[in-house]
């Protein structure tokens, strides 16, 4: 039972504390768990060249940032904390799924192959309680470079 826990990251997280859902047309991923108080509000260090913060949506079952640039193209990062009745729907019909590491965090990567809809990756830190979803349309690179340098910022008052 340990060998499989070790190898197999749904049965691993079963036995924790988020399970992936997936089906023909979309993936959730569902949390159990007691509430938790997420008193932080966790934003990127980098950003792509010309992007700034545009907007913030605080609320107690999570936290939505909306980053943009002049040419009015955005990206969002919203982090919730993993707990029972929480869920992130992806809809990945056209994306290449790719498994990865934010800060030695299990994460997955949903790239998009058509230049019209958003890539989305989802990563969780389980120290922390806590689940991210960043969505955008931009390369890899920049999407893992945004995700690598999410950190605490200040609390929510």
């Amino acid at each position: 039972a340990g060998a499989w826990l070790a190898l197999d990251a749904t049965a691993r997280a079963t036995c924790w504390r988020w399970l992936r859902e997936q089906n023909k047309t979309d993936t959730v991923y569902r949390f159990r768990g007691e509430d938790v108080k997420n008193d932080r509000i966790y934003r990127p260090a980098w950003l792509p060249e010309g992007y700034e913060e545009q907007s913030i949506l605080l609320n107690p079952g999570f936290t939505a940032i909306t980053y943009g640039n002049a040419g009015g193209r955005v990206f969002h990062l919203i982090c919730m904390p993993m707990q029972q009745g929480g869920a992130i729907g992806i809809d990945p019909e056209t994306a290449r799924e790719r498994p990865v590491q934010i800060n030695g965090n299990p994460g997955t990567l949903y790239l998009e192959s058509d230049p019209k809809k958003n890539s989305a990756l989802v990563w969780f830190d389980e120290r922390a309680n806590l689940s991210f979803t960043l969505s955008a349309r931009l390369r890899r690179r920049d999407i893992l470079h945004i995700a690598r340098s999410v950190s605490s910022s200040d609390s929510i008052k």
